[in-house]
């Protein structure tokens, strides 16, 4: 993250970072939905529970990261830190559930 702070960000870094192009972001927009959509059905999140409490549950499962609508070399550097604490908190949070669960906590002694 050293070459971030001075500046000196390659400009296909950038872009590569940035968002496809718009027919293709339409596409990844459509697939994304209609799988997650397959997905919380065939898990049986559709039925009992009212949509706004599954749009809740998205809005909390992904924070955003970068609001202003694209990476640039003065944002690359908070974007990629808000991304990666959003991946450590979901490691994180595994390793507790692990820890929490599991064969292993059967057989422990208090």
């Amino acid at each position: 993250l050293g070459r971030l702070n001075d500046g000196s960000v390659d400009a296909n870094v950038i872009h590569a970072l940035n968002k496809p192009y718009p027919e293709e972001m339409q596409n990844i927009h459509h697939e994304i939905g209609e799988w997650f959509g397959d997905y919380i059905k065939a898990n049986g999140y559709i039925g009992a529970n009212p949509l706004q409490n599954l749009k809740l549950m998205i809005i909390r499962s992904f924070p955003p990261i970068n609001t202003s609508g694209e990476i640039n070399p003065k944002n690359v550097e908070e974007t990629l830190l808000n991304l990666d604490r959003v991946y450590n908190r979901y490691l994180y949070d595994e390793r507790i559930y692990e820890e929490r669960s599991g064969l292993r906590n059967l057989f422990r002694r208090p």
